[in-house]
């Protein structure tokens, strides 16, 4: 689904504020968390705001969310409707409400700490009431007015239930029972005292909690146990038409009837009718109606009066507890049964199944790999599918790519990456064409880190040996290729050459191949590992664990024992820069820089060591940045930079910037090293309430753009402004951003927005 909208952004200090921006979102719908019926209208909350289906024409009619609404986010936890239609939704950090179709919203901020609380339970009265409980308070909605009812820096009112006279009922403090009627709070006495997960009030006014026990009811002032379970997680309890109650009891479904308890046996029932009982799978509810009963399982609909299964697998629909998860389920009018799940709406009736899927127009999962191709276009990689991004123009592969994805892009521009569970190759073509290799034809393909592209222009598979890939789609072997015993273990390109690490090393030029031999005061067991390049040209390889063999542009071959340099440790990494070359082990690093060797103690974590444009060394050690300048080294804690105590990480590679500033990610900020050797320090506090810095990139107008887990920064010349759903973006959640011509790509975890700079 795609939305077009012209933004003014307003940066966070209100005197400034961000030009006229044109931004477009994309977004799939299909990640449905809570839904509810009302008015032949079924209300969904997604993860990108709330919808509204007609379901007689099986499409959405409705879809607000923060870009087009008064909404402060997109992720949508619970939806309710009131006696007089208003529509709440609840989600993490806000409560919204739609009246005469204007939406308004509220944020509850905490007593103690400066920032908004998370919305822990929502509920709605008879009357038009509304109640809210956060991490220190219980919110009540009464006449177009918000009033604390309770409060306390230790509740958290996870469970809230209304009874049939309008009486609220919540989990205080100390697990304690308590209802609030007739402005006060009063405690049931006793007390259980123990914690409970779920709360019900039935018609005889008896009070039900879920405890690690069981099923308890409160009735003649004591606690009755109904079953004991040793089941804290109970799925539903609900009441039907004959005042009985219903619950789940783990492997079976408990019926309470004048205070007698009586089980299902549901198993039984479905092991003497069906020997595929194992298929049905877990409990997840129950719908109760005179003239039908549905029980919901993770696999199937059991329909208890007929005593027939339903298999999801009918309609090929996943395990409701896997890819799947069951949302919400009602009995309609005409007796359809209608069941909402995380990625379809069904229809049951008459025996089968109608599945209406969410509609998309971009990718049907989660997105889990962004790729910038050559030509200006952008990929987004997912289980599910492929997109292609391209002069504002949008196409989409069906193509089941494996998880995680690798992709790798030729000369051509074409895309190449690992069908799933490796059943094979696909290439995608600069004309949108695309083509499957498959791991059945000789040679067997299956794992893109086997394809190596570019090699005289084409592309070749290597196993033991070299296959090179015809324009007639075949793999034939590349002319007087090596035969090794062993898989390949590395491959480098020095400028024309081609270094192969078989058991032993050759390069390729010009159809020719050059078997290269070493002799490092004894003979080798064999190549080791893996072949680096310098800046100068000259190859480098490990050997043994505790040796590198230099040959310079003129074939001069040198060696080297580092064990000791490296803190008598194995290498692990090798990086050539631009006056230094810099190698590093679990323990130690080591500068080669004038045909000298410098050894440092200090141990390379996050990412690995990059120079900077004066030659200087940067990599992480734990909680600290390590510099190495002129062979020297220099470590500056973070938790002294950014004034904390706790511990935080710098997220991926540094970034530099086209002036030469080196942009440092850390979940406590941002530190950027100038290229005047100066420091700039952006702490995430009050003055820039962000948090977890995930990505960072420069525009072609020199921006400095950061993603964040909240929100995103905008760098120019000093000044900082911060753009997040409230003021423009979809999502608050950045996962990644990219640059292609005067486009910022802004990826989320399910779409992307790509803002025109």
């Amino acid at each position: 689904m795609k939305l077009l909208i012209f933004f003014i952004f307003l940066i966070y200090l209100p005197s400034n504020f961000i030009k006229a921006q044109n931004i477009e979102h994309y977004f799939n719908l299909n990640e449905n968390q809570c839904a509810t019926y009302h008015n032949d209208t079924l209300w969904v909350g997604t993860n990108v705001g709330l919808v509204a289906w007609d379901l007689n024409e099986e499409k959405i009619v409705e879809h607000y969310h923060t870009s087009n609404s008064n909404l402060v986010e997109n992720n949508i936890r619970k939806v309710e409707v009131s006696k007089d239609g208003t529509v709440w939704i609840s989600g993490a950090k806000s409560i919204s409400w739609r009246r005469n179709n204007v939406w308004k919203s509220k944020q509850f901020k905490s007593f103690k700490y400066d920032y908004f609380h998370n919305i822990n339970s929502m509920v709605l009265g008879h009357n038009g009431e509304v109640w809210v409980s956060t991490n220190d308070a219980l919110y009540q909605f009464s006449n177009d007015k918000w009033e604390i009812i309770y409060k306390d820096n230790l509740f958290k009112g996870a469970n809230l239930f209304v009874d049939k006279e309008n009486k609220l009922w919540f989990d205080g403090i100390n697990n304690k029972l308590l209802c609030y009627a007739n402005n006060s709070i009063s405690e049931l006495s006793p007390q259980y005292g123990e914690y409970f997960s779920r709360l019900f009030v039935d018609s005889k006014n008896r009070k039900w909690i879920n405890t690690i026990n069981g099923f308890q009811y409160y009735n003649l002032n004591e606690w009755v146990e109904a079953i004991n379970t040793r089941y804290l997680d109970s799925k539903f309890i609900k009441e039907d038409y004959k005042n009985r109650i219903w619950f789940d009891k783990g492997g079976d479904i408990a019926i309470e009837e004048n205070d007698s308890i009586s089980l299902l046996n549901i198993y039984r029932e479905l092991d003497n009718n069906n020997p595929e009982l194992i298929r049905t799978g877990g409990f997840l509810d129950v719908i109760i109606n005179p003239s039908a009963t549905f029980i919901i399982l993770t696999r199937a609909v059991y329909h208890l009066e007929e005593k027939s299964i339903y298999f999801f697998e009918d309609i090929e629909l996943d395990d409701l507890r896997k890819t799947e998860r069951y949302v919400f389920a009602k009995l309609m009018k005409d007796n359809n049964l209608l069941i909402v799940t995380s990625k379809y709406i069904l229809n049951f009736k008459n025996g089968k199944f109608l599945k209406i899927q969410v509609p998309t127009n971009i990718i049907d999962n989660e997105i889990i790999k962004v790729q910038k191709g050559l030509t200006n276009d952008m990929w987004f990689f997912s289980t599910h599918g492929v997109v292609k991004v391209k002069n504002e123009k949008m196409n989409k592969f069906d193509i089941n790519v494996d998880y995680p994805p690798e992709v790798k892009i030729n000369q051509q521009g074409e895309i190449w990456g690992n069908l799933d569970s490796y059943q094979g190759i696909f290439v995608i073509n600069d004309k949108d064409s695309v083509k499957t290799i498959y791991n059945y034809k000789s040679p067997n393909v299956y794992d893109l880190s086997r394809i190596y592209t570019g090699i005289d222009n084409a592309n070749w598979h290597i196993l033991n040996t070299c296959y090179k890939y015809t324009e007639e789609g075949n793999w034939e072997k590349v002319a007087n290729a090596p035969q090794s015993k062993s898989l390949i273990k590395d491959f480098l390109k020095v400028e024309d050459e081609y270094w192969f690490l078989f058991d032993s090393l050759y390069v390729y030029k010009d159809g020719n191949w050059d078997k290269k031999q070493f002799d490092f005061n004894s003979r080798p067991e064999g190549i080791k590992r893996n072949i680096f390049s310098d800046n100068e040209k000259n190859v480098w390889l490990t050997i043994t664990k505790d040796s590198l063999v230099k040959q310079n542009k003129n074939g001069k071959i040198q060696g080297f024992k580092v064990r000791e340099l490296l803190g008598n440790r194995e290498i692990l990494g090798f990086k050539g820069g631009k006056n230094s070359n810099i190698i590093w082990s679990s323990s130690a690093v080591a500068i080669y820089d004038n045909e000298k060797w410098y050894s440092h103690k200090a141990r390379v974590t996050t990412f690995e060591p990059i120079e900077d444009h004066k030659g200087n060394w940067w990599f992480c050690n734990d909680d600290n940045l390590v510099l190495i300048n002129n062979n020297k080294i220099n470590s500056f804690n973070m938790k002294v930079v950014f004034s904390t105590t706790s511990s935080g990480r710098i997220y991926k590679t540094p970034f530099i910037d086209s002036k030469n500033n080196i942009w440092f990610l850390h979940d406590k900020g941002v530190l950027c090293r100038k290229s005047d050797e100066t420091w700039e320090i952006h702490a995430f506090d009050e003055n820039l309430p962000l948090y977890a810095s995930t990505s960072i990139v420069e525009d072609q107008n020199g921006t400095i753009w950061i993603g964040t887990m909240t929100g995103l920064i905008k760098y120019k010349e000093g000044e900082i402004e911060i753009l997040n759903a409230s003021n423009g973006l979809f999502n608050s959640n950045i996962k990644n951003l990219e640059t292609v011509e005067n486009k910022l790509f802004i990826i989320y975890e399910s779409g992307f927005s790509i803002l025109t700079l």
